[in-house]
């Protein structure tokens, strides 16, 4: 800046001081508002939806005494922080338990479930196995329950264990609860993170490797050979659904007679405009459900019969490719199918050695259920998996409103679609017809 500059920017200056204190003051304020607002913005008002990391002591001493007790196999001291917990689970953690020195928690990420009783956990480890060096990393999910009365608790429907045997019946609103945040960018990333870490600690240390892949699985394959398993049992009575029951109740009871009397004219007026639940159920074929239908497989090539859910169990019979089996339990430990043949005989058969029977035995066309080839829309952000089953390889994560064409349904609930040129399964709850 030159000498005849200086003198005009100073000439400037002095006539228009004031205004230019003014200016800066003004420009201070914003400044001054704008980091009072982000700051009130982001930090004065908490998302209480959002998934948290750490933030709960409560949560983080109850999933803490559950795995000091896991890792001791004491099932008796786990019942005072997870329930039910079935026969088989105890006897499962008792074996397990063989194996593992402790469980170190690294991490505990909380976010609120189906009320703000109840909140969703996922909790990051490591588990150190007996006689290895590099610890396993994991990931483990609670449902855990009493939030507001402080008296925490793990609801076990919801372990992965019983995702994986079916044995009690869960409550729907928590299921997809549930699903829904196992489907969050966030928890699937987390997955994401916590495999890529285990696949690197089993290349790195070759102990680890023959204890998970060999010797554990050995063992526990040789234990699911033993167990007999019922499955959709009625679970014992909880606090969860004691409450959820109530409130149904006390909701029937609030209902008045003023409200019964307009329901019984409402009835009326159906009956004189000719409007019948047939007409209803004819509107809601375009909402797709699960399908209830007798099960049947076939066999696609030869294989065994075996007594158990494993490869160490004695075989009751060789059945040639072909075989037609009628299905009495599905995905049992997520790998097998418990069938009966033709003659009455029960046994368990790899899930890979089987074909859900087509066109018959599919749900494709049936009332309320898409044709093949037919367009839908996914009702909710989905997974396109590349096998029938929840814990299957994710090829991508579709939008709600994603349009697919349906290849066909599967009796199993689940159905194989097409979209963007990639082929994979969904669940068919998740379709509508477009």
């Amino acid at each position: 800046m030159d000498k005849k500059q200086k003198e005009i920017l100073i000439n400037f200056m002095n006539k228009y001081r004031k205004q230019c204190y003014i200016g800066v003051a003004v420009v201070v304020l914003l400044i001054v508002l704008c980091f009072v607002l982000g700051r009130s913005g982001s930090g004065g008002k908490e998302d209480t939806n959002a998934i948290k990391k750490n933030e709960s002591p409560e949560v983080e001493k109850l999933v803490g005494n559950y795995y000091k007790a896991a890792a001791k196999g004491d099932v008796e001291k786990l019942q005072a922080y997870a329930t039910p917990i079935s026969d088989n689970e105890k006897a499962y953690i008792k074996l397990f338990a063989k194996y593992v020195e402790a469980y170190d928690i690294k991490n505990i990420y909380t976010k609120r479930a189906v009320d703000d009783n109840s909140c969703l956990v996922s909790v990051e480890m490591g588990i150190k196995f007996k006689g290895v060096k590099t610890e396993a990393p994991g990931l483990d999910f609670f449902y855990v329950t009493g939030l507001d009365s402080k008296e925490l608790y793990i609801v076990n429907l919801y372990s992965q264990f019983n995702a994986k045997t079916k044995e009690y019946k869960t409550e729907k609103q928590v299921a997809d609860c549930i699903l829904a945040y196992e489907n969050l960018e966030e928890v699937v990333a987390l997955k994401e993170k916590i495999q890529s870490k285990y696949d690197k600690a089993i290349d790195k240390d070759e102990k680890l490797d023959v204890m998970v892949n060999s010797t554990i699985e050995d063992a526990v394959s040789e234990w699911m050979g033993t167990v007999a398993l019922s499955q959709n049992q009625t679970p014992p009575e909880s606090v969860l659904y004691r409450v959820d029951d109530k409130k149904d109740k006390e909701k029937e009871d609030v209902k008045s007679e003023d409200d019964k009397k307009t329901d019984e004219k409402k009835d009326d007026t159906k009956s004189e405009t000719g409007e019948t639940k047939e007409t209803k159920e004819d509107e809601k074929k375009t909402e797709v459900k699960k399908v209830t239908v007798t099960e049947y497989v076939k066999t696609k090539e030869e294989v065994n019969l075996r007594k158990g859910a494993s490869t160490k169990t004695d075989s009751i019979a060789m059945l040639k490719g072909g075989v037609k089996l009628r299905v009495v339990s599905m995905n049992v430990w997520g790998e097998w199918t418990l069938v009966k043949t033709k003659r009455g005989k029960k046994g368990y058969i790899r899930n890979d050695f089987l074909k859900t029977v087509d066109n018959k035995y599919t749900a494709a066309g049936k009332d309320g259920y898409p044709k093949k080839k037919q367009k839908c829309k996914l009702t909710e952000k989905s997974n396109l998996l590349n096998k029938m089953k929840k814990s299957a390889r994710v090829i991508s994560s579709l939008r709600k409103g994603t349009k697919v064409r349906v290849i066909t349904c599967y009796v199993n609930g689940y159905s194989k679609v097409k979209t963007n040129g990639r082929v994979g399964y969904v669940l068919t709850e998740k379709l509508k017809i477009d």
